[in-house]
């Protein structure tokens, strides 16, 4: 069963080889998952669309085989949950956290009446870029002229350090201990899975993969997977072992809530660099589109699909990128050309592999922005609430532990609420321009 997904990481993490990208400065680097981004983030425009059309130019080369792995992947997950008499995947896979489906579609349905807002946002960075219309390969560059932070891992790690203080001194202690203990694998390798992630067991320390090229948003990578070691650690810490493994829905509130508190602290820190400043606020608009707006435009492609597999759809490559093109179309509106290259994008997304995995990011951002706000208010009673939450593995359910911290998921209150504060950082990038 777990054979379509050990082929596309073998596929999408080893074989695939991607071509080099030619620098400004005449330098070619080869192409790879891992420094993707890094070519997205420069500032010069034929570069960026250089590894944009060299990225997904070569995935459309193995669309065959990249869409049987994803429909073998689908299959799996209808085939369980028609086995153990569930109506639907969706269903199945939410089981698990005792979160009603009625949640997941609620959180699209939000996205869509909110779409309005995250469309002004794409209206700003083209006007800040000077653009008519932005591309694809626009959407991850500094909007802000000049500034593009190079920052050392070291450095990094005290940024962290100092940001996480409104924590508590056991919490800081943690990350200390990650730091001094060696639990991080720094940078890239060959081989080596893109992106980031933290992992271990009960009896082991959390370790965390990364793959850091020193700029900014390595720094928040960094805090990020900081959060979910920091709150492996405490549960492990906490209960025994048949409760301490959390719940992914609730993971992601602790690693967002360390972004949250980041930010706010380079904020403060830079307070006298103008620009520096409108970058970080031009950041939070962009962990907004991508960790809320894009996880749902995933979360969607995921329920699409599962559904088309439930009706006897097999996943062909053109089945799929028909269904990607329209998303696009309909998440990034009229400020964005999103191009036919972007609809072999799916084709490089694993999370399309963990099995309605992706929505956690929105919702456990939307309960982080809560929660850091209470906790950055000087509330002592908000953080040892929060602590006592990443203390309590699962032994309660997802939505239970989060109502503790007063926040209630079955409603879309918490969901408006993070919107509105979307709109309002808006403004104020829009007020620094």
């Amino acid at each position: 069963m777990e054979s379509p997904s050990s082929v596309f990481s073998a596929l999408d993490d080893v074989d695939i080889i991607f071509p080099e990208v030619e620098k400004k400065t005449g330098t070619k680097l080869r192409l790879t998952h891992g420094n993707y981004a890094s070519f997205l983030r420069d500032a010069d425009r034929r570069v960026r669309k250089d590894a944009f059309e060299a990225m997904y130019t070569t995935l459309h080369g193995f669309k065959n085989s990249l869409a049987a792995t994803l429909d073998g992947v689908v299959k799996k997950d209808c085939f369980f949950a028609k086995v153990r008499k569930f109506p639907s995947a969706l269903a199945a896979s939410l089981h698990k956290d005792n979160v009603n489906p009625d949640i997941y579609n609620a959180l699209i349905q939000a996205i869509h009446e909110s779409l309005p807002i995250l469309h002004k946002y794409l209206a700003l960075r083209a006007k800040a870029l000077g653009l008519k219309q932005l591309e694809m390969y626009d959407l991850h560059v500094s909007m802000i002229e000049e500034v593009s932070p190079h920052v050392e891992y070291n450095e990094g790690k005290q940024w962290v350090l100092e940001a996480l203080k409104p924590l508590g001194e056991n919490y800081l202690n943690i990350v200390k201990k990650a730091f001094a203990d060696r639990w991080i694998d720094v940078y890239e390798n060959k081989g080596k899975r893109s992106g980031a992630f933290s992992a271990g067991c009960y009896d082991s320390p959390p370790y965390i993969l990364l793959n850091y090229d020193n700029n900014f948003n390595d720094v928040f990578t960094l805090a990020h997977e900081m959060g979910h070691s920091c709150h492996t650690f405490l549960s492990n810490s906490n209960q025994k072992h048949i409760d301490a493994h959390y719940k992914i829905f609730v993971a992601e509130v602790a690693s967002t809530v360390n972004e949250l508190l980041l930010w706010n602290y380079l904020v403060k820190k830079f307070a006298d660099d103008k620009k520096l400043v409108a970058y970080l606020f031009s950041s939070k608009c962009d962990d907004f589109r991508t960790t809320v707006f894009r996880q749902v435009m995933f979360a969607e492609f995921e329920k699409i699909t599962h559904e088309m597999v439930e009706n006897g759809t097999t996943l062909t490559p053109q089945e799929l990128n028909e269904k990607y093109m329209k998303l696009n179309e309909l998440y990034h509106g009229s400020s964005v050309n999103p191009g036919s290259l972007v609809e072999s994008e799916w084709a490089r997304i694993p999370h399309f592999h963990y099995n309605f995995y992706v929505y956690k990011y929105a919702t456990s951002f939307c309960a982080a922005v809560r929660i850091s706000q209470d906790i950055l208010s000087g509330d002592k009673g908000a953080v040892e609430r929060y602590i006592k939450f990443l203390s309590s593995g699962c032994s309660k359910d997802p939505i239970e532990l989060l109502a503790e911290l007063g926040i209630d998921m079955r409603n879309t209150g918490v969901i408006t609420e993070a919107f509105k504060m979307f709109d309002q950082t808006i403004d104020g990038l829009a007020s620094k321009l």
